[in-house]
């Protein structure tokens, strides 16, 4: 991942097998997903585990979200009125 992203507390990545650009060494399996992303039209390989995953949304509406695994600071942010 760039490291302009590092250290946010939340990024959203789009990944899939039939994305607009497509991600053709994806990869998603037990340990986590991986495969070469776009960043602002740059190329970075990206490997993320299962455990740094709290959310996951799809484009026909179907959501999950794992409370006990987001970071403590996102959890206030979200429980925050």
């Amino acid at each position: 991942m760039p490291s302009g992203f590092r250290g946010q507390m939340q990024i959203m990545l789009k990944i899939g097998h039939d994305m607009p650009k497509p991600i053709p060494d994806l990869v998603i399996d037990d340990e986590g997903f991986s495969g070469t992303l776009s960043f602002h039209e740059q190329p970075s390989f990206c490997k993320v585990p299962w455990s740094a995953v709290f959310a996951i949304d799809s484009d026909h509406g179907a959501h999950d979200v794992w409370v006990e695994a987001m970071p403590p600071e996102r959890l206030c942010a979200v429980a925050s009125p």
